[in-house]
């Protein structure tokens, strides 16, 4: 049985195309930065006592953003950056890991996003579901993604 880790942040994650971007690089970086620790404090309380001894190897990361504008494709999973760094183990530039997945790169995660509609702005929110898998499992997701990219493409 996989293990899973499901949980409910009280708003939709930001959308980078968002108005007030700051005016310098190093003001932009400072405030994603902030805004990185905040999501990981609020990841943190929510996981407690429900985050792994180590990090999953393999795992399926589903998000599914409920907002009352629907965002398109791209800011959608560019919206989940920040919380898939918050979910990897802390280093040196990236002190707000917590350790839950071992990294966001395609051969040992496998990443959904999804917009659900939400009916007022009090009801939008992010639920996330974090599953462990096996190495076979995420083999099979890739070849079952392989299979829908070449049937897309045909």
């Amino acid at each position: 049985m996989s293990a899973t880790i499901q949980f409910r942040l009280a708003a939709p994650l930001l959308l980078p195309n968002r108005k007030g971007i700051a005016r310098s690089r190093a003001a932009g970086a400072a405030r994603v930065k902030r805004e990185r620790i905040v999501l990981a404090s609020e990841v943190m309380v929510l996981t407690i006592g429900r985050r792994p001894a180590e990090p999953f190897s393999y795992a399926a990361v589903r998000v599914f953003r409920h907002s009352v504008q629907e965002p398109d494709t791209d800011n959608l999973y560019a919206a989940c950056k920040g919380l898939l760094d918050v979910l990897q183990p802390a280093t040196g530039k990236r002190v707000y890991g917590l350790g839950i997945i071992a990294d966001d790169k395609p051969s040992v995660c496998h990443i959904e996003a999804h917009h659900v509609p939400a009916a007022r702005r009090l009801d939008q929110c992010t639920v996330v579901e974090i599953t462990a898998l096996s190495a076979g499992e995420m083999h099979a997701r890739h070849a079952a993604a392989r299979l829908r990219a070449l049937g897309a493409a045909a």
